[in-house]
């Protein structure tokens, strides 16, 4: 298939809402007692103690049982008795090394149920307003001033999953929100790029003042799919010829251009099910013959066209063949010279000489 690359504008749901926003930071002390318990696969008090300290005082034990609750707190570590295990959050934090911090309060956020986007939510940060707004956003004043809206099912279904913000690609979960939000100004220009070809979708634009380039997963569905779906959604699938790569045309329905060039221009509005319209795209496209009449009318055409000088037997062999090739799967039959001076024995209102001249004069 052709080098091709669908676009969109992001449409984005921006709002301020209260709610429990964990990011993955590195915590050295913490990731050292989780590669600990991963290393051993299970660990009591005094291994960790010996592991962080390499002794067994009242003071490194009392720093060892704080570090594990704080560990069991955040979800990394479950505790069996006296003994402690990973959890799936702590056998994350063992392969990344980074520990979700949640911290609570008010945030602002932009999301999307884009069908191309796998992380729904595409930047997170802090709510920052005049200090009555953020009370009212926070629950505090409810005086009913500021109009507020539910959260997107959507969004509320997004939630506990892990994702990378937009602008500084750092891991973030949301673990709660809010029951409403305060509908916010975007203040953002996004844009879906896929690179069809290439295997690569971006995200680009800006939130704000911050630049936004990120390279996102990229749809489940192979070139040759997507441009399937492309010509099917243009009604030229059925004239599509997928082993030699062009699109088979009738000879009356091409221009001169056309003709001569063999390739045709088109626009079309891409449609790919699954992920929705992209915008209008111009598809450069090869074309053929769709007939084998129609490729001996448009190599004859060519040939013709071809003809700027004296038609000596040696020069329209050499023009019939050119004129030909593009359609030698169609095994074409090319006229005599004879043939074609009585076919084409004008151009216009002009005597064509240079091939009436060597015909009669046998050259």
């Amino acid at each position: 298939m052709m080098e091709l690359t669908l676009t969109r504008d992001l449409d984005l749901w921006v709002g301020n809402v209260q709610g429990e926003i964990a990011f993955a930071e590195r915590r050295e002390v913490l990731c050292a007692v989780v590669l600990r318990v991963h290393e051993v696969g299970e660990a009591d008090l005094d291994d960790v103690a010996s592991h962080l300290r390499f002794d067994s005082s009242p003071t490194t034990k009392r720093i060892a049982a704080r570090l594990l609750d704080i560990c069991e707190t955040h979800g990394l570590l479950e505790s069996n008795g006296r003994r402690f295990n990973l959890t799936d959050a702590g056998k994350r934090v063992a392969e990344t090394q980074r520990v979700f911090v949640p911290q609570k309060g008010a945030w602002t956020i932009w999301a999307s149920e884009d069908p191309l986007l796998r992380e729904l939510v595409v930047e997170v940060k802090p709510f920052t307003a005049e200090p009555s707004a953020y009370d009212e956003v926070m629950g505090k004043r409810g005086n009913g001033r500021r109009l507020m809206h539910g959260i997107p099912f959507w969004l509320r279904k997004f939630t506990k999953q892990t994702f990378s913000t937009a602008t500084s690609r750092q891991p973030t979960r949301i673990d709660e929100l809010g029951k409403k939000a305060e509908p916010a100004k975007a203040d953002a220009a996004l844009r879906l790029d896929w690179n069809v070809g290439a295997g690569e979708l971006r995200l680009v634009g800006n939130i704000g003042k911050d630049k936004v380039d990120a390279e996102i997963d990229v749809p489940d569905r192979s070139p040759d799919e997507v441009w399937h779906d492309l010509l099917e959604g243009a009604g030229l699938w059925d004239a599509w010829d997928a082993v030699r790569n062009e699109l088979r045309v009738r000879f009356d329905d091409t221009s001169k251009g056309e003709r001569q060039t063999m390739v045709q221009q088109l626009t079309i509005t891409p449609i790919v099910p699954g992920y929705g319209t992209f915008d209008p795209v111009t598809l450069k496209l090869p074309i053929n013959a769709a007939t084998s009449e129609d490729a001996e009318r448009w190599a004859e055409w060519r040939l013709a066209k071809a003809i700027n000088d004296y038609a000596t037997q040696p020069r329209y062999a050499e023009w019939s063949k050119k004129a030909s090739a593009p359609f030698g799967h169609f095994n074409v039959s090319m006229p005599t010279r004879a043939d074609l001076a009585r076919r084409h024995g004008t151009r216009g209102d002009t005597p064509n000489w240079h091939l009436i001249a060597a015909e009669d004069w046998r050259l």
